[in-house]
């Protein structure tokens, strides 16, 4: 059994859009621009946040 913890947060999209996806525009967001979302230790603020970062991404049409 594993007791690592693990970040698996992802972009879902239908077949037909994945082409508008622009891969390097995918970014973790680590602070809200005023406070960190993430412990000393670069994990997930989860006793203040959550267990999860929010992503950005850009679709181009």
């Amino acid at each position: 059994m594993c007791y690592e913890w693990n970040l698996f947060d992802q972009v879902l999209i239908r077949p037909s859009l994945v082409t508008n996806f622009v891969k390097n525009s995918l970014e973790i967001i680590k602070t809200d621009g005023v406070s960190s979302l993430v412990t000393k230790r670069n994990l997930p603020n989860q006793k203040t946040y959550s267990d999860h970062l929010p992503l950005f991404f850009t679709l181009k049409f």
